[in-house]
This record gives structure tokens, sequence and C-alpha cells, in this order.
């Protein structure tokens, strides 16, 4: 058996090559004395606390699951307020299951109480085509039991992320790896036989008696059920592929009630004719087998997770949202060395440190450098089951770039023997918040100097997660400059891991990090609110978004967005023309409720543009949500517009009342004609933007240009993202300035 399985190690083995500098890989590198395994997870409270994403993604008319997850003393009785409809809500458990049939986003609260207190979140169930919001939460078997897994083994799984407390942080998924399928040719009757029956359906094993009474019982615990094939004749371990099987197997998928599938490479080299590592297949032959099977899951009736796992082949992040997958692995095997393995997280940095596969992650679409390799693993060379060789600084690095780096936080050990510290590295509610962060962003390496780095990730509230890693062999003193992090002034640093705040600190701050190991810290302003130097008291409380100077913390189509005369200065020229409209996302955070001014101008007779909020971003530069719009011409300036939906909502001297149906009430105040000319051509004006509840108003120059009530269900945004525009058309160039919020 370990013959078979070890081709998959064989693989990854040379894919380590490509991992990068093997900088700790002599024998020194693992002889120090052992470090003490120091637990710095505080324990929850006994308290509630309603831990994990605040959002999920769920298909119309796709069955819903998902269990609250909270801490603290049971037993505790759960409440949802203003739960969709189609949905119900077991109040003992937290378990939330039906089906929503109707596409919108919803904003619920979640509610947790037992003997000693209650707590309360708010929470977005977004009903429409993405999944996986926030990266995948679980466990998987491959590592800890590969070719000995069995439906016994499963099912302890599922009780073990009960009974160990992580499904009250998040954890999700129950994910069976590869050797669940009949293996054609095996002599072995547990495994051997008939592969599929007489009308092509795949068959598990003997070991697996059932699957879909495997997926149930998984579900029964609030979980979610995974398995794994491969787009080859056979898996990794020679089981049965999908091969030519491929819409029969995804529809067997759904009707068995699984909710995840990785889809692995495997013998799918011998269809393209790959004999070793070094030869590639052509782009859309390495594309086809994952968009077809990306494909066939849509048409199912129920959400499945769709994971690529090809080891990064060309480019994988570039092209696996648009195959249908949800995440991708990015390279080989973390596994493939198990007595050296920080070699190959020593690889994930060196990788990741590129700053290019960032771009291509966020909700909907994850990076995916392989599991969290913990606790009890399979030594697959002695055929026993062993502690990680990682040392703990090792194990806190592991977790800590997993999380900057929004990577899947999927288990691979043995579920059933986490001790104390191993949990506290997996159960850490601050540091998972920062991989399940609603933004999606991924941290970027911002400083390296030598083996110390700076990493950094921009958090939806407007903070940023900073990891302060020395991947060298001596304890170092690590800094995070803030001329690195594009931030200024006093800023409070708390260490994720001790969940306390360490001060306020100006210009940098600096810390002793242990050989291998990490300081992880999330930064936020001292003042919250900074009021600017010298403004007029309805200023107060304003917060200025861009400096001035530079476009940190904003983010947009490299080629038209430049700082120029001390203005956010948006391009477009006639040997470079712009086919779509192309938006600069401010990276601060999905303001709700605010007012937000700004001035603009037009340098060309010629141009269209808008200041974008409450929005949603879209690929290739793109955004869904509201528009303030402006223009160079006459006649749209001062309108409230709707990018990738109702377009045109309010015309200026418009009050518009939408009803939760989409019935709208207009009534008009004043003349549009008027307004117009209160507006300034090729010179500066001041917009402002009030969004309170559903009622948005918009005004330039002081001047109310429309009044909008926005009750529609399934179409109003509560909050989202500010960003401003390029429009395709004739050359034009606009310039913004003085950006600034206040929250209401």
């Amino acid at each position: 058996m370990r013959t078979d399985i070890s081709l998959r190690f064989r693989i990854s083995a040379i894919a380590l090559i490509f991992f990068g500098a093997l900088c700790f890989a002599s024998a020194g590198a693992y002889s120090t004395p052992p470090e003490e395994a120091e637990i710095l997870t505080p324990k929850p409270p006994e308290t509630p606390r309603i831990n994990g994403s605040r959002i999920f993604g769920v298909r119309p008319g796709s069955p819903f699951l998902f269990t609250i997850p909270a801490t603290g003393r049971r037993p505790m009785t759960f409440a949802v307020d203003d739960l969709p409809e189609g949905l119900k809500l077991d109040p003992h458990t937290g378990q939330i299951t039906g089906k929503i049939e109707k596409p919108g986003e919803y904003i619920v609260a979640f509610h947790a109480k037992n003997a000693l207190g209650e707590d309360m979140r708010k929470f977005r169930i977004v009903c429409g085509d993405t999944l996986a919001l926030t990266p995948h939460m679980g466990w998987n078997s491959w590592y800890v039991w590969e070719g000995r897994v069995s439906d016994k083994i499963m099912r302890e799984a599922a009780d073990a992320m009960v009974s160990t407390g992580m499904i009250n942080h998040g954890y999700q998924y129950v994910n069976i790896d590869d050797c669940w399928m009949v293996k054609p040719g095996s002599k072995d009757g547990a495994i051997g036989g008939q592969a599929r029956d007489a009308r092509g359906n795949l068959l598990s094993n003997k070991r697996f008696p059932a699957m879909k009474a495997l997926a149930d019982y998984i579900h029964g615990k609030g979980l979610k059920a995974g398995l794994y094939t491969s787009p080859g004749p056979r898996t990794c371990a020679g089981f049965e592929g999908a091969y030519k099987h491929e819409g029969q197997d995804a529809r067997q998928f759904a009707e068995w009630g699984f909710d995840f599938l990785k889809y692995d490479w495997c013998s799918y080299r011998s269809i393209v004719k790959i004999r070793s590592n070094a030869d590639k297949p052509d782009l859309p032959a390495l594309q086809k087998p994952y968009r077809t099977m990306g494909e066939l899951l849509k048409k199912q009736d129920r959400d499945i997770v769709f994971n690529l796992c090809q080891y990064g082949m060309g480019d994988v992040w570039k092209w696996g949202r648009g195959a249908g997958g949800h995440s991708w692995r990015t390279a080989g095997d973390l596994g493939a060395e198990f007595d050296r393995p920080f070699p190959a997280i020593s690889g994930v940095f060196d990788l990741y440190g590129r700053n290019e596969l960032q771009k291509y992650c966020g909700p909907g679409a994850w990076n995916d450098p392989d599991y969290i390799l913990l606790g009890f693993l399979h030594n697959w060379k002695t055929g026993k089951i062993e502690p990680t060789r990682l040392t703990p600084n090792e194990q806190y690095t592991h977790v800590s770039l997993w999380c900057l780096l929004a990577a899947p936080l999927i288990l691979s050990g043995d579920i059933a023997r986490l001790d104390d510290f191993t949990l506290g590295l997996l159960c850490n509610d601050e540091v998972i918040e920062v991989d399940q962060d609603p933004l999606g962003r991924s941290a970027l390496r911002l400083a390296k100097r030598g083996d110390l780095e700076v990493w950094a990730k921009d958090m939806e509230d407007g903070s940023k997660a900073v990891g302060l890693f020395n991947r060298g062999e001596d304890e170092r003193e690590v800094t995070a400059k803030w001329s690195d992090l594009g931030l200024a002034g006093k800023q409070i640093v708390r260490d994720l891991w001790r969940q306390k705040d360490l001060g306020a600190f100006d210009g940098e701050f600096s810390a002793p990090v242990a050989r291998h190991g990490v300081v992880l810290v999330r930064i936020r302003p001292a003042d919250a609110k900074p009021r600017p130097a010298v403004a007029p008291d309805d200023e107060n409380g304003f917060t200025p978004l861009f400096n001035g100077k530079d476009l940190s913390g904003w983010e947009g189509e490299p080629g038209f967005w430049t700082v120029e005369d001390g203005a956010v200065t948006g391009t477009t020229a006639a040997e470079k023309p712009l086919d779509h409209a192309s938006y600069l996302y401010w990276r601060g955070g999905e303001p709700a409720d605010f007012v937000l001014r700004a001035s603009y101008r037009f340098t060309t007779p010629k141009g269209n543009s808008g200041v974008n909020f409450r929005s949603r971003r879209l690929p290739n530069w793109d955004i869904r949500g509201y528009q303030a719009d402006l223009e160079a011409g006459p006649n749209y300036s001062g309108i409230l517009y709707e990018c990738n939906g109702r377009e045109i909502m309010a015309r200026r001297g418009e009050k518009i009342e939408i009803d939760e149906n989409g019935k709208r009430k207009t009534s008009v105040f004043a003349d549009a004609a008027e307004l117009q000319k209160t507006i300034k051509t090729g010179d500066w004006n001041e917009y402002e933007i009030t969004a309170r509840g559903p009622e948005i108003i918009l005004k330039i120059n002081g001047a109310t240009t429309v009044h909008v009530v926005d009750r529609q269900r399934d179409k109003a945004a509560a909050k989202g993202i500010i960003s401003l525009q390029v429009h395709p058309g004739p050359p034009m160039r606009v310039q913004f300035k003085n950006i600034r919020i206040k929250s209401l």
C-alpha cells in the first residue's frame, strides 16, 4: 500500500525544489535544544462569545447548513433576528437549515445565551452565485490516515470536531481524502472489486459501506462533508478516478450530500502525455479537466466547494476562479519531507513573498498552500503516527502565516489526539479572525531585511494584521515601520496570540522574535476619529482616506491611477483606451452609515466618473453598488446610479422612495438645470454623500442633488467598499482630493 501512496509524496518532493531556498535544511537547524510548548492562547470566557466568519454565501435553492460558532459554558441557547424566509434555527444547537429561494444579501443578528450572559453578532448571508466568501475551515484525513481511512474514522473525526470545541471556533468541513473508492486490480477484499455498477455509477469500497449515510451523519453534527477524486483514470493512490465519468460522479457526489470536492491531478498526467514533473502541458490542456468539473458542479442542486489540487501548475491562481474553483493549491505537498517540514514552510514565504499571488485572492477564490500540519501525523517513511517535527515556534509561524495569507485552515493531523497546545494553536479566535476577515485580503511582504520579514494584511475595519517573522537561527529584534505599512501617528498594537494590547506606538513597533518564530499583531489608530489640524466645526470627526502623497491604502488597475498635484488622478488616453469602467478601491473597510466628502474636478472637456460606496468588488477591477455620478458635461453630475445593477436610481432634483418589492415613488424637489448651474466646470467642486440606514443624500457644493430611500429587499446595500471610477470613452482626466469620512 505504501508504495502506491508514496507516489504522491515523490511528486511533491520534486515540487519542493520549486518551493525555494531550503535555508533551514542543514542538520544543525534541527539539533537545537527543544523549545517549550508555551500555550499563548487564553481560555475563552465562560460567558457566550460568538466566533468565526461574519459572512456566508449560498446559492438560491441550495440546502443551507450553518452552525453558529460560540464558546462558553453549556447549556447555551441561540436566537437569530431577521432570519431569511425558508431558514429555521434549532435554538439548542445553533444549527440553521433550510433553503433560501430569493437572491439577496440578508443582514441578521446571532444571539447566544447561557446562565452567565449573552453575546450578539451581526452576520451577512449572501444568497447569490458565490460560495466560500471566507476561506474554508475544517479537517482532512490524508496526512494521518492515508490509505487506512474508513467510515468509522470519518465519523469519529466529526465527533471530535464537536467534542474538542473546534466547531465553536468556525471549523466546518470534515473531508475524506484519497482511498475511499474501489482500487481496480487490488486483491485486498476491503478495497478491491468492481469500481462502478452496470450503469457506470461510482462505488465506494467496503470500508465505506454507505456514503450518503456518512454525509448525513456529518450533517447531523452541524458540519459539512467533503470528499476527493481525480480527473484521471486513477487517483494518486491508484483508486478509481473520474475520467470519462465526470458528469455521473458530480451528480453522485451531490446525491450523496457532499459539500466539498478536492480534485487531484494524479493520473491525468497520462492523459496529457506527461512523463515527469519537468514536462508541462499547454495551458488549455491543463485547465480542461478543472473547467469541466467546475461547470458540472454548478449544475448540481447543492453547493459544492471546489478545490483544485494540481500543485500550482500553469499559475493556477490566475485562472482557478474562472475554472469554477473556490481554492487552488499553489505548490507541492508540505508533508513530502516529514523529518524536515520547516523548509517547505520557508518555500511558502518565498512563493508568496513575490507579492504576485495575492491579487488573485478574495471572497470566493483562495490561494491554498496546503493543509495545517499539526499534532500527530503519519510518517510515511516509518509507517508510524508521530508528533509533528515542527518546533513550537515554527507551529506558531505556520498558523500565523496561513491566517495572514487568507489560506484555507484545514487541519490534517489526528483530530482525535489534540492536546491543549495544539488546540490553542487552532482555536485562537483573534488569530482566526485574521484569516476569516470578510474583506478577503491576503498579506503582502512589505519588508525583508535578511532573515527578518514583515507581512501585513488590510482588515475590513481599517486596521492591519501584521506578522513579524524571524526565519533565522537566533532570536532577533524585528521592526515594523509605519512608513512600510502606510501608517502615520500613534497606533495601538495588540498581540493576537496573547489577546492583549501592548500599548500605543509612534512611527514603528519592534519586538524580539524567536528563531523561526513570529509575533502576530493587529494595529489600529490610537484615535479612531482624528480631527484635521485646522477645520471648520462641521469637519470634526472626519478621518482622511487619502494622504495627499501616494496611493497608500488604495488599489487600482495599473496604468490609470496616479497622484498628481496632491490629488488622486484618474487618466485615460487615446493611445491606451479603456474598454471597461475601472475602479480605484479604498482598502480600509466597508463603511455602513457615514458622511463622505471629497473635492473633485475634470481637467479635460469630456469625461465621466463617480464616487462609489456600499459596493461589492467584482473581477477585472469592477464593482457592483451605488455611485455618486460626476462628469465634465451637463447631464449626470449629482445623480445616483447603481453600477452593474439598477443603473439610474435618481436624477438631479428627484426624491425616490423604493419599497421592499422595488416599487418606486418619485417626487421632484428642485430643478435639474438650476442645480447644474451650481457645479463649476474645470474647477474644484465639493461632493458630499450621506448614507444612513436606507437613506442616501447627495450634495454638490452644498446643494442637495438627490434624496433616495432604498428599502428594496434583494437590492439595497447596508455597507460596502468605497471606490473611485474612470470611465470608458473619450480621453479624460479626473482628480480627487480632501477625501474624508465620518461614521454615523
